[in-house]
């Protein structure tokens, strides 16, 4: 049900011939949290451990920055009772950034 809403929302326009045999975890975990609304991302925690979620969250969304800010600070709050999540991204973002210029 969430990939035909993801085709639906036209979440894969970027992608060649996409099905759910051939697209990874994390990249419908991604696309369901930018793509659908609150009731279809709560049936990811149906389908996946909340760790999994929490991780492709972190390293796929939360590093996208100020383009997704106001959806990671409800991620944050709703899925993850993240008490101050505008100092949790931030910290997110600037170990991403520490990495990205370790590994340049």
């Amino acid at each position: 049900m969430l990939f035909k809403c993801l085709k639906e929302e036209k979440a894969f326009w970027s992608y060649k011939d996409v099905s759910i045999n051939n697209l990874s975890d994390e990249d419908f975990i991604e696309n369901t949290f930018i793509y659908l609304d609150m009731n279809m991302i709560s049936m990811l925690f149906e389908i996946y451990q909340r760790d999994f979620i929490k991780k492709v969250w972190r390293e796929k969304i939360v590093v996208q920055g100020e383009f997704l800010y106001d959806l990671n600070q409800m991620i944050a709050l709703y899925y993850f009772n993240i008490m101050n999540p505008q100092k949790y991204l931030n910290k997110i973002v600037k170990e991403n950034s520490r990495k990205q210029q370790k590994n340049a």
